[in-house]
């Protein structure tokens, strides 16, 4: 008898604590992180979603077209043959009915990853 009471206290107690952490989040998750934010680039939406396609982001990377598509074949082809790996290893793009599509912020983190990454 001992033993349930004591379980029902810890559930209790586990229950009130989840309910007041949840409204704490809810009460401090508008304030925004101030390391975040960045006073020289204010976050721009429209900007950090700009959607490019194959010819856009070959004049953005500053190569052809056909050096675009080795590089995406090279990824794809090392893509099928790992499991697990790194979010920005690959060069990320979607597909939206037969077209590629890249997101501009993504592909400067994979910028930034394939720059800054030791060689694998």
């Amino acid at each position: 008898m001992k033993t349930s009471t004591t379980c029902l206290l810890c559930a209790l107690l586990l229950g009130v604590s989840f309910i007041a952490g949840m409204g704490l989040h809810g009460q401090w998750s508008h304030i925004q992180d101030p390391i975040a934010l960045s006073p020289e680039q204010p976050p721009t939406q429209a900007a950090s979603h700009e959607v490019m396609d194959e010819a856009q982001l070959a004049r953005y990377l500053n190569i052809s077209n056909e050096e675009l598509q080795n590089v995406i074949l090279k990824d794809d082809i090392l893509k099928r043959n790992v499991g697990v790996y790194d979010t920005y290893r690959f060069i990320p793009y979607g597909i939206i009915g037969s077209k590629k599509v890249f997101l501009k912020i993504h592909i400067d983190k994979w910028l930034e990853y394939t720059t800054l990454s030791p060689v694998k």
